[in-house]
């Protein structure tokens, strides 16, 4: 049986997130065949001892499920926040050094990551410099990247910030042993050419996903309720929602129906302003008390607001699984979705959703009809679905896989790699001389390294950038053609 870590910021039912309940469902599978579970948890001191001292223990086998802090493990880091520029760096070389000192104590088959903000990064380096086993299989689950929902949803200017963290996801990408995709259609619409991927590293692995015994959600006989379950955040299109549910009111100003948003805001901005103003504002003052911000709500509480609705709208811009949208189907929901890639594969048209074509007049068509056809929604509503979805057999047969060897795909690999800069002379320093030790160990030697070492002589040659000027050296220190 494999010994299998999750990393993440997420776990369900501790925390909020699609990601936590991911893994929650994964794990108990996992535990269920035996499999020992281990979770690499990024939260507060107190969701850990929620799920360590109580949540865990509704997972199959709990005594085989072994959660640990990242705050604990990383106690012994030789940085603090205040010395990292970008928060997610931070939280990656927390990670690394979290899982460092876990695989120090525990044989770790497989470490799984998740994509956005490229959390593995520094875990990766690690392995490929030789502090993490060489045996143990990292893989990176695709959810979404933070580029990818910036290239949907544009709300933050593009910073040097922003575009580390863009270069952390793909550097990751590139790194994985294994990229985990939850359809090959996710894949190749969105991943597959935009970050130069070959499949050869690709596993198609779906959700694991459990649901109760289906059942119609009763609707009541008052005003229709239209109801949306996410976060409030600009690529998940809830701008969209609203517009053709205000859309809906003009055409039919008879149907009283009501609108309910069930989520936190998760940030963004549109029009310069935070995204839930922005929401609110789209809203005309006399029709403001046909729609509802619940804000964030427990899993009870979901299930309450569910009861009764006629039907749920995902206008999602980009997904790549979307839990969300299969737990309301399962609460015998109708679900009206945008046609992306990350619902095709899990949903048919007029069968257990009604698709619409990703515009404000489809979606007020698609909304509109399900209103008027009671039929339609009692047909969705008890579509049986998926109420399993197979995570396929990547994880049952980890603990027989070997990485260590995996092939290189010379054309991704570079010629001219690292630029060492030293602004105090010659001599490396301890630092520089660590950068060029690590470089020289590396397996894959078909690259040269090219150190610039700052000179005061403007009349002697060398390279002028950055405003001063540079002396271009090779890894032992020689000078190179022209420098």
């Amino acid at each position: 049986m494999a010994r299998i870590c999750f990393v993440s910021y997420e776990i369900h039912p501790t925390t909020w997130g699609g990601c936590g309940v991911l893994l929650h469902h994964s794990a108990a599978r996992l535990l269920r065949e035996g499999h020992e579970v281990y979770f690499l948890l990024d939260v507060t001191a107190r969701e850990f001892a929620q799920f360590r001292d109580l949540d865990r223990l509704d997972l199959p086998n709990p005594g085989a499920c072994h959660p640990h802090h990242v705050e604990s493990l990383a106690a012994s880091m030789d940085w603090t926040g205040d010395e990292v520029s970008n928060p997610f760096a931070w939280r990656a070389l927390r990670f690394a050094c979290a899982l460092r000192e876990l695989a120090a104590r525990e044989t770790l088959d497989y470490v799984e990551f998740f994509d956005y903000t490229g959390p593995a990064y520094y875990a990766l380096i690690d392995k490929a410099c030789g502090v993490l086993p060489g045996d143990m299989t990292i893989g990176v689950r695709l959810h979404n990247t933070l580029e990818l929902i910036d290239r949907c949803a544009p709300t933050h200017a593009r910073d040097e910030e922003r575009h580390l963290m863009y270069r952390m996801e793909r550097a990751a990408l590139g790194m994985a042993d294994v990229i985990l995709t939850p359809s090959r259609s996710y894949f190749d619409a969105h991943v597959r050419d935009f970050y130069d991927l070959d499949d050869s590293r690709v596993q198609i692995s779906a959700p694991e996903f459990r649901s109760a015994a289906r059942k119609e959600s009763p609707h009541g006989n008052g005003a229709p309720r239209i109801v949306y379950l996410g976060r409030l955040h600009p690529f998940k299109a809830v701008d969209q929602f609203i517009r053709a549910a205000l859309g809906l009111m003009r055409r039919r100003p008879e149907l009283e129906f009501k609108v309910e948003l069930i989520g936190p805001e998760a940030g963004g901005a549109k029009s310069g302003q935070p995204y839930g103003e922005y929401l609110r504002r789209l809203i005309p003052h006399q029709l403001a008390e046909r729609f509802a911000f619940t804000g964030f709500l427990d899993a009870t509480q979901i299930e309450a607001q569910l009861a009764g609705a006629s039907f749920a709208v995902f206008p999602n811009r980009l997904e790549s699984f979307c839990y969300a949208a299969h737990e309301v189907r399962a609460a015998g929901v109708p679900v009206v979705l945008n046609t992306i890639a990350g619902f095709g594969e899990f949903f048919e048209h007029e069968s257990d959703a009604l698709f619409y074509d990703g515009t404000d007049a489809g979606l007020i068509d698609a909304m509109e009809r399900l209103i008027d056809d009671p039929g339609l929604r009692h047909k969705l509503a008890g579509a049986a679905g998926a109420s399993s979805v197979p995570i396929c057999d990547f994880y049952t047969n980890i603990s027989t896989r070997s990485n260590g060897s995996r092939p290189k795909d010379k054309a991704h690999l570079p010629s001219v790699l690292v630029v060492v800069m030293n602004e105090s002379g010659a001599a490396a320093g301890a630092s520089e001389s660590a950068t060029l030790d690590a470089l020289s160990a590396q397996t894959f030697q078909d690259f040269r390294t090219v150190r610039l070492i700052t000179s005061g002589d403007r009349t002697g040659g060398g390279l002028f950038w950055l405003g001063r000027m540079w002396l271009a050296r090779d890894g032992a220190g020689d000078a190179l053609d022209g420098g």
